[in-house]
């Protein structure tokens, strides 16, 4: 992993949120157990496909395989106000 993967791997986590040594371990071995790596993993290289002008959203939702689907007429359920 390069030095910006893992810069952004350790952006990406709440362990510096805890003010003990005890905690940021407790919140990274969380992390880790729960497939935080193979998140970040998928992710890798992003940066190329945004700077060759494809949107972040559009990058992300394929390489993590999302999608939107919209039932027909469930927009009309959102009132107009409220």
């Amino acid at each position: 992993m390069s030095y910006s993967g893992c810069q952004t791997a350790r952006d990406l986590s709440y362990a510096d949120t805890s003010k003990s040594r005890y905690g940021r371990s407790i919140i990274r071995l969380m992390e880790n157990s729960t497939g935080r790596q193979k998140l970040i993993k998928r992710a890798v290289g992003y940066e190329a496909e945004v700077a060759q002008g494809q949107g972040f959203f559009e990058v992300m939702a394929r390489r993590y395989g999302l999608s939107l689907q919209v039932d027909a007429g469930s927009l009309t359920h959102i009132p107009r106000r409220g």
